[in-house]
């Protein structure tokens, strides 16, 4: 009877030992978590920017100067409490208050610190004496996640990548009157928006949020895109550009689609040498909605290729985490001022879109120079900084400019 019972017991055991074990493996398989971050800034909103930024006690007050004390090397930025950025001292250049982010080569991560309530710090632009949309610049591989952004009055708020790649992760709440977030992954404008980085292709990785126009690449002729990607997993947008008609692309155009609502059209242009393609993954469009939003090279008949693919979606640290190679510096045998025009490019401003139901989601005007049979698998997808999101990806989100201008990157 005790060895019977023994061998019962060791059985029971085994069997429990064998489902902790199943459970871990599955736990550890669902779960990513946070990378150790290299150095991390605080910002509030009772902040001094002479701080150092490494504790709670010692926030900075702005995200341009955050950035600046995060380094080249990439780290995380966290926001302790709601705060709203009066822009109206900073130059109207083009139509836009700009916020020029500090140069870098690996991702810097913005993200808020849970309230007590569970919900998360907002990050507010107040422009209202000027009425002119806030432009956050950016000059280094960006991500955000678990943060609002928005602005104070009824104008749009746009994020320039300059061909550094941008990722909107989770919980990222659009918190502004009637106006859009929108992402312009190149240049927004030729004379005034950040020098671009050509080093890799341009990236946009959204996962969460409401957002107006995104663009794969820079709606300028602004010096051309190495290749452009949109890689949409959750939230709404109401239009996914994969190449706009008067930017600039040298390498192929390619939009993934995992999921999330595009609410009025998913596009791109036909460009000698350049390729489209648009890969929606799991029949997450219907045929009846392809057939609405589908337009220009995607449409029935477009010379864009439209494929059905089926996988699983990469997490938001793997698209997320990027280093970028820093370029060599140029070196001018005969003229040495060569390269340094700012006004390079043709119209900076594109030709509103018709089909836009919010007037205001052009990019901002220029004034004078103040400034298709289904696959069952996914096609292998390029890896790390510029590549196309499929098994992993890179990316990089954005968010929340600065109060205070802190060097622009354009020489003028």
């Amino acid at each position: 009877m005790k060895k019977t019972n023994l061998k019962k017991l060791l059985a029971i055991a085994l069997c429990l030992m064998m489902c902790a074990s199943a459970l871990t493996l599955f736990a550890s398989a669902d779960t990513v978590t946070a990378p150790t971050f290299a150095k991390t800034i605080y910002v509030k909103s009772t902040g001094n920017n002479d701080n150092d930024g490494l504790t709670e006690a010692t926030a900075v007050y702005d995200l341009v100067t955050a950035t600046k004390k995060v380094g080249e090397n990439g780290g995380e930025i966290i926001v302790l409490d709601d705060i709203t950025y009066d822009i109206t001292g900073i130059e109207v250049t083009n139509a836009g208050h700009r916020m020029y982010y500090a140069d870098g080569y690996s991702t810097i991560y913005i993200h808020g610190k849970q309230k007590a309530d569970n919900t998360y710090p907002t990050v507010l632009f107040d422009s209202t004496s000027t009425a002119k949309a806030p432009i956050l610049e950016l000059g280094s591989p960006l991500a955000i996640y678990d943060l609002g952004i928005g602005t104070v009055n009824s104008v749009n708020l746009w994020i320039s990548a300059n061909g550094y790649p941008i990722t909107i992760g989770e919980n990222v709440t659009r918190v502004q009157p009637g106006k859009s977030l929108n992402i312009c992954a190149g240049q927004q404008n030729a004379a005034s928006s950040g020098l671009m980085n050509t080093e890799t292709s341009s990236v946009v990785n959204i996962f969460s949020g409401t957002w107006g126009d995104i663009y794969g690449a820079s709606m300028v002729t602004s010096p051309a895109h190495n290749g452009a990607n949109v890689n949409f997993f959750g939230g709404t947008i109401r239009t996914i550009y994969g190449y706009k008609e008067n930017g600039n692309v040298s390498g192929d155009v390619k939009i993934n689609v995992w999921g999330g609502t595009v609410s009025s059209k998913i596009t791109s242009f036909a460009k000698e040498g350049v390729t489209n393609t648009l890969n929606i993954y799991n029949d997450c469009i219907d045929a009846e909605t392809k057939a609405t939003i589908l337009q220009g090279v995607f449409a029935e008949g477009g010379t864009g290729t439209v494929n059905s693919l089926t996988g699983t979606a990469p997490d938001f640290w793997t698209v997320s985490a990027c280093t970028i190679t820093p370029p060599a510096p140029p070196t001018f045998e005969d003229d040495p001022t060569l390269g340094d025009d700012p006004t390079i490019g043709d119209d900076p401003n594109p030709p509103a879109d018709t089909n836009n139901t919010d007037a205001d989601t052009k990019a901002p005007e220029t004034k004078a120079p103040e400034t298709k049979a289904p696959e069952t698998e996914a096609p292998a997808e390029e890896k790390g900084c510029g590549g196309v999101v499929g098994a992993s990806a890179l990316v990089i989100a954005t968010v929340m400019g600065a109060a205070v201008v802190v060097g622009k990157k354009r020489e003028e």
